[in-house]
């Protein structure tokens, strides 16, 4: 009672004995360990040395690893300079491949273009030709129109020939 009056009064002095309750159960836990401390020691040791070992084995296989990996590197790095340079050959001909097509399109296209002048000039003479079939068939008609006027003079002859 007197420890929980001393409590209430002074609550440091119970978290200064909460410390030293911790510190007096570490050293009853090490005063167990000290008759078998040899062994202890030596437990120790063999877990170190089996630590390092592990260090050791995977240092060594980081360094296997590593050594493949930088080679594969080194590999991709040679064949992608390889491909690039083959595609920048490969581009040269591509583009000039390109220039003769553009070459040719464009003659064609002056071809055209030589073909579109002749039909206007030819459409310039249609026009005229057209003047011209008209003018033929205005005298067609009008042959015709004689034509039938020399029958219907024949007729009104032969007419009066036959009343004679």
């Amino acid at each position: 009672q007197q420890l929980k009056i001393n409590q209430i009064e002074n609550p440091a002095t119970t978290e200064e004995l909460e410390t030293l309750e911790k510190e007096r159960e570490k050293h009853e836990n090490i005063l167990k360990l000290l008759p078998d401390g040899e062994e202890n020691i030596e437990r120790l040791k063999s877990i170190v040395q089996k630590s390092k070992e592990k260090l050791e084995s995977r240092e060594h296989q980081f360094a296997i690893t590593k050594d493949s990996l930088v080679k594969e590197n080194n590999q991709l790095k040679r064949k992608l300079e390889e491909f690039t340079s083959q595609n920048t050959i490969n581009v040269k001909p591509s583009i000039e491949d390109q220039i003769s097509e553009i070459v040719q399109l464009v003659k064609e296209k002056q071809k055209q273009l030589r073909k579109s002048k002749k039909l206007t000039e030819n459409i310039e003479l249609n026009v005229n030709r057209m003047s011209y079939t008209d003018k033929i068939m205005d005298i067609l008609r009008n042959l015709d129109n004689q034509q039938r006027e020399v029958d219907q003079i024949l007729s009104e002859i032969r007419m009066t020939q036959k009343d004679i």
